[in-house]
């Protein structure tokens, strides 16, 4: 059963977590908050995502909504997951502003080449885009230089 304990030394102003990893281990983790609510919660969070690893159903998708629910949990905010296809998108909105229209231009030529490699694999997450994607575009003929 997962506990949340205080630094007894009072090192630390955080409310820490005590609870068994997949393989059995007890340990010891900083919530990093300091709300004990919020802290307990987080610890509870963990151990279900422990356990779900130890009985096998913890694939990345899940542990990626698990860790989203508890950054929610704790700062009201979830975080975001990104296709390789919607960052590259926001990443051009941020450059349509900040750039002159002819680089602008140039970057949306190059994300759309590059998202037409990816072809399917433009839907995953981000994280999954690997270098050797940059690097079949590169020799495909286009040049992903000024990304």
């Amino acid at each position: 059963m997962a506990s949340i304990h205080k630094d007894p030394r009072g090192k630390s102003p955080f409310w820490y977590c005590a609870y068994r990893l997949p393989n059995g281990k007890r340990t010891f983790r900083s919530t990093k908050l300091t709300d004990r609510k919020k802290a307990e919660e987080f610890c509870h969070r963990l151990e279900y995502a422990s356990h779900e690893s130890k009985a096998g159903r913890l694939i990345e998708t899940r542990a990626r909504e698990l860790i989203s629910e508890i950054v929610e949990h704790a700062t009201g905010e979830p975080l975001r997951n990104f296709t390789a296809e919607e960052w590259l998108q926001e990443w051009l909105k941020g450059k349509r502003a900040a750039k002159a229209e002819a680089t602008f231009l140039k970057y949306a030529n190059a994300v759309k080449g590059f998202l037409a490699s990816l072809g399917p694999r433009a839907k995953l997450n981000v994280n999954q885009i690997a270098l050797r994607d940059v690097h079949r575009f590169q020799q495909g003929g286009q040049v992903f230089k000024h990304l």
